[in-house]
């Protein structure tokens, strides 16, 4: 790939010779070239931005006198060049070895391009339309390419399409009702990000993974259907969907990135199945609706601020295989006011229980590092570290709680 600006303002470059390693040319890359005469490019599949060449002194392509100085391979000529040499207006001289498949066409305020097997749906020129139908001959839809379509309400996406692009319907704020295409594999960053209209999503069973942002700020998004073929919930996928209220998450997830539900505040339940290896930071942060979660089996760290400001979360079993409670990854829940950490766990991290209404916390390990945990420390609205004189300190006599205890001035129960 050449990047967008990468020989901007060489203005003494004269030839290019683009070789076959280069699939794409970013837009800008070869802008104000003004002494550029010949572009020579070696591979058929290479892709060339409307405004890689923004700015080179050639003639006008509006000119029919622009074309008489193009030599083409047997004297054919390529129905993209306006596209692909927009603003340009001194050209002398282009080769191309292989004739590239590059064309589009407008239908109804929908532009389409045809690069080589793939009809790329790319943009909709119209933003101000209700209802748009995608042409069935479209198997992939472009990035950004509905994006502020304001007006529009449903859209159903045909079964040709094998690719949704980044942010394709992203501030699509009308739109309630979505229907996806059976043979995606992945919806992908920022997909229906802020469609705050939005309230119900069927994912199809081709689905494999939720990329980030992709339902983020979904506001009104009261359901939602993961289907078994799921790998991967991406970072921040339903971040701020503050109307969802009920998630089942299948079997086959093994990852669940960071921020993934967080603020999701109508969140009352959420199943977490065995197969679930890691649950990123502040995945359910502030759903303060949650009153219940299993945390998998083969979680090894429960990482930072994961259920921080679940104000509703009652009760919390933490399996044996855990061996780290990450910073903040409990604080103010204020109705787990008894906490069991088993005897694997090596180590609490800083503020993990930052609230004031703890009663009473078991430490079963004997050796267990709570040195910078501060339990039975919380902040109050102005800032400042509080100590909860209410707090019991359960463990073994001799070990690493019963010498917190004694240090900080903490009731002491022993557990021998």
């Amino acid at each position: 790939m050449i990047d967008g600006w990468a020989f901007a303002n060489c203005k003494s470059l004269k030839k290019i010779e683009i070789p076959n390693n280069v699939s794409l040319v970013e837009r800008f890359a070869f802008e104000n070239c003004s002494s550029l005469s010949e572009v020579i490019v070696k591979n058929k599949f290479t892709i060339i931005n409307n405004t890689a060449f923004k700015g080179c002194k050639f003639f006008n392509p509006q000119d029919q006198s622009f074309y008489s100085m193009i030599k083409f391979p047997k004297s054919k000529r390529i129905p993209f060049i306006h596209l692909l040499f927009d603003y340009v207006n001194d050209l002398i001289e282009i080769f191309f070895v292989k004739i590239v498949k590059y064309h589009y066409v407008d239908i109804e305020d929908i532009r389409i391009v045809f690069i080589f097997d793939e009809v790329v749906l790319t943009e909709i020129l119209d933003k101000n339309k209700e209802k748009i139908i995608i042409p069935k001959i479209v198997n992939r839809i472009g990035d950004c390419s509905f994006e502020n379509c304001c007006l529009l309400t449903q859209v159903t996406i045909p079964n040709n399409v094998k690719e949704l692009g980044v942010g394709a319907f992203s501030d699509c704020t009308a739109l309630t009702q979505v229907k996806l295409s059976n043979k995606i594999t992945e919806i992908p960053w920022s997909t229906f990000e802020n469609c705050t209209s939005l309230t119900q999503v069927t994912i199809p069973p081709s689905v494999r993974k939720i990329g980030m942002s992709a339902f983020e700020n979904c506001t009104s998004l009261s359901q939602i259907t993961i289907p078994s073929s799921v790998k991967e919930i991406g970072m921040s996928a339903f971040e701020n969907c503050t109307s969802l209220t009920q998630v089942t998450i299948p079997p086959s997830v093994k990852k669940i990135g960071m921020s993934a539900f967080e603020n999701c505040t109508s969140l009352t339940q959420v199943t977490i199945p065995p197969s679930v290896k890691k649950i990123g930071m502040s995945a359910f942060e502030n759903c303060t609706s949650l009153t219940q979660v299993t945390i998998p089996n083969k979680i090894k760290k429960i990482e930072d601020n994961v259920f921080s400001g679940c104000t509703k979360l009652k009760q919390l079993l933490i399996p044996h295989n855990v061996l780290e409670i990450g910073e903040e990854s409990f604080a103010d829940c204020k109705l787990l006011t008894e906490v069991n950490i088993p005897q694997n766990i090596k180590k609490v991290g800083r503020c993990a229980f930052d609230y004031p209404t703890l009663l009473k916390i078991k430490l079963s390990n004997k050796n267990i590092d709570i040195s910078e945990s501060r339990i039975g420390y919380y902040g109050d609205e102005n800032g400042l570290y509080r100590k909860n004189n209410n707090l019991t300190i359960e463990g073994y006599k001799g070990s690493t709680a019963q010498e917190y205890a004694k240090e900080h001035g903490f009731n002491f129960e022993s557990i021998d």
